[in-house]
């Protein structure tokens, strides 16, 4: 199971972190850790794509969406930042 989420984090970055975590406790798995797994693995998605460069058009959004709400954060801690990489 950690292998095929280690091949999803490819085009799926959003889910890195957790599959790390996960990872982590490979050798010596509890059934607290399968749960886990089965829980990143049961989530629903937002949305459906139908092909690939849709689902790359649709994560660019959720990104872009994400930056906005990072750089009102800023602001509102009177930090300027123009450029958002």
């Amino acid at each position: 199971m950690i292998g095929s989420l280690l091949y999803l984090i490819i085009s799926k970055p959003d889910v890195t972190f957790v599959v790390g975590a996960c990872a982590r406790y490979q050798a010596k798995p509890k059934g607290s850790h399968l749960t886990q797994v089965k829980r990143i693995m049961n989530k629903k998605q937002n949305y459906v794509s139908l092909s690939t460069a849709e689902d790359e058009y649709m994560v660019a959004g959720s990104s872009y969406i994400q930056l906005l709400c990072m750089k009102q954060v800023l602001k509102e801690y009177n930090v300027e930042q123009d450029v958002m990489i």
